[in-house]
């Protein structure tokens, strides 16, 4: 019986390897596919999968890509779950808001990772994920749109009480 990882030892980040049919298993074992591929990390991800698939690395980095976009949507900065909405039709509407805005969100992430260029930490990762740069980047916006309107709205205020003590005294000068 050979490990799977040694099959795939071989691999560069990126590259993949099909295996074909292969016996699974020690004890009660079974006959399967077998595909394994090396992440970007330099981790060995192994696939077992039935032969009608196609492409299974491909399958599974667009699978991959859902499991993090639901991640995201419930724990990293969406925090969809604490909406507690059961209905489905405002589920259905809310689900497609929040990845919208988490798309969003990923590529104004992408632009403030360029710029910035964040320093790796020990582990190799940046600080943050992507998409938690850019909602930290699109609420900064929000912040500045906010605070400027708001003095816009002050002074707005400030003229249209100017006016109105103008018309004020004007039509009281008229009465009288």
């Amino acid at each position: 019986m050979i490990k799977a990882q040694a099959l795939f030892r071989d691999l560069k980040p990126g590259e993949f390897k099909l295996l074909g049919e292969r016996r699974i298993g020690k004890t009660g074992p079974y006959r399967a596919h077998v595909a394994g591929l090396k992440n970007s990390n330099g981790e060995i991800v192994v696939l077992i999968y039935h032969q009608s698939i196609q492409n299974p690395c491909e399958l599974y980095r667009v699978r991959w890509q859902i499991e993090v976009l639901f991640r995201t949507m419930k724990t990293g900065g969406f925090d969809l779950e604490a909406t507690h909405i059961t209905e489905v039709d405002r589920l259905k509407t809310l689900l497609a808001v929040v990845a919208i805005a988490c798309c969003l969100a990923y590529r104004v992430g992408e632009v403030v990772v360029e710029h910035k260029n964040p320093k790796l930490k020990k582990h190799g990762y940046k600080p943050f994920n992507t998409i938690r740069y850019g909602l930290d980047h699109l609420r900064e916006i929000l912040r500045t749109v906010l605070a400027h309107k708001n003095r816009q709205l002050d002074l707005l205020y400030i003229k249209i009480n100017q006016e109105l003590s103008k018309l004020l005294n004007r039509l009281i000068n008229f009465v009288m």
